[in-house]
């Protein structure tokens, strides 16, 4: 741990770990994922949850704009890599901006849908994207 510190420039919530790991992996140490279950106590309000998920990928996307982490290292960020190849970011974004407050209502909701929170985190994470 003392030859590979936490990266101190990075001070905002998420992926502040995927860093970390990634340099490990660069440095060629070996990482052993343990197979360890999550349990969910609704101890956090999902709107809570939900904005606190919007601020990681704000970071996520300021640790690529920084040149921190590939946009490839990630299946979101690689996601939307390539809709920004198709030249799409601007229509999903638009798209996005749109649908926003019906995805947001059913997110929160007290049956969300997994499916709409990966559209919704798609369309955040295009829509904040500098073109």
């Amino acid at each position: 741990m003392l030859d590979y510190p936490f990266n101190s420039a990075i001070y905002d919530y998420g992926f502040e770990d995927f860093v970390f790991i990634a340099e490990l992996e660069r440095n060629h140490i070996t990482i052993f994922h343990l197979d360890n279950s999550v349990y969910h106590l609704n101890l956090e309000k999902s709107a809570v949850f939900l904005e606190k998920h919007l601020k990681a990928l704000n970071n996520l996307n300021k640790l690529i704009e920084q040149q921190v982490i590939s946009p490839y290292q990630t299946a979101l960020s690689r996601l939307r890599e390539n809709i920004l190849q198709l030249k799409l970011g601007g229509a999903v974004a638009f798209v996005f901006k749109l649908l926003e407050p019906k995805l947001r209502k059913n997110l929160i909701s007290d049956n969300p849908s997994l499916l709409l929170f990966d559209l919704y985190k798609l369309g955040y994470f295009c829509s904040i994207k500098k073109f």
